[in-house]
């Protein structure tokens, strides 16, 4: 072989390896551009993977219902009925809580139903005079009478005894019923005050 020949191969030769050489070159570059572009993704994926679970952390908290308590409209208590009002009419009984008065022997007797209480029927009683003694027991000298011949005791007096001006209740039982059923008029007697024999005051009861 000419030298000339030698050199020719030589050169094919070093042509071929430095092709070798850039196609290695060319390969390894792709190879790290793939491996680059690998671990972009794996980053971007990560923090993708990062953000859905912090979104889905953060829990919103959720009100409870608060329950509204209804409140009802108070009752306005009942009008009272003035002096025109009937004693007893909260339990039925119809005698008329209107004033009855007796001026004899010096002394002015004034009586008015009150409103029957449980099982008692009361009477305000006022007595005034400027020239007599008042004193008397007023239980025993009072009673009430009816249309149908019944007669009922006092029970009990509050007032006092003595002096010019006395006030006080007189009560008596209501039990059995004093104004039942079929009873027209009702009288409160009260004997021996001042010298006069008998006072009476009577109310129609409708």
């Amino acid at each position: 072989m000419t030298r000339l020949a030698k050199s020719h191969e030589k050169q094919a030769a070093n042509g071929a390896a430095i092709s070798k050489s850039v196609m290695r070159g060319r390969f390894a570059a792709m190879g790290a551009a793939i491996l680059l572009a690998g671990l972009l993704a794996g980053c971007t994926g990560a923090r993708v993977d990062q953000e859905a679970s912090a979104s889905r952390s953060v829990v919103t908290p959720v009100r409870e219902p608060v329950a509204v308590q209804s409140v009802k409209p108070t009752a306005l208590p009942a009008a009272t009925k003035s002096s025109g009002a009937s004693a007893g009419e909260g339990s039925g009984a119809s005698l008329p809580a209107e004033a009855r008065t007796s001026d004899g022997g010096g002394v002015v007797v004034q009586v008015t139903p009150e409103v029957t209480v449980g099982d008692r029927l009361v009477f305000d009683v006022s007595l005034n005079t400027h020239s007599v003694d008042l004193s008397y027991d007023y239980r025993a000298l009072a009673s009430l009478r009816d249309d149908q011949g019944h007669t009922y005791p006092a029970a009990s007096w509050d007032g006092g005894s003595g002096g010019h001006h006395q006030t006080g209740k007189l009560v008596f039982s209501n039990t059995p019923r004093v104004t039942g059923p079929g009873i027209k008029w009702m009288e409160l007697e009260i004997k021996d005050v001042a010298g006069v024999p008998l006072r009476t005051f009577r109310w129609d009861i409708g």
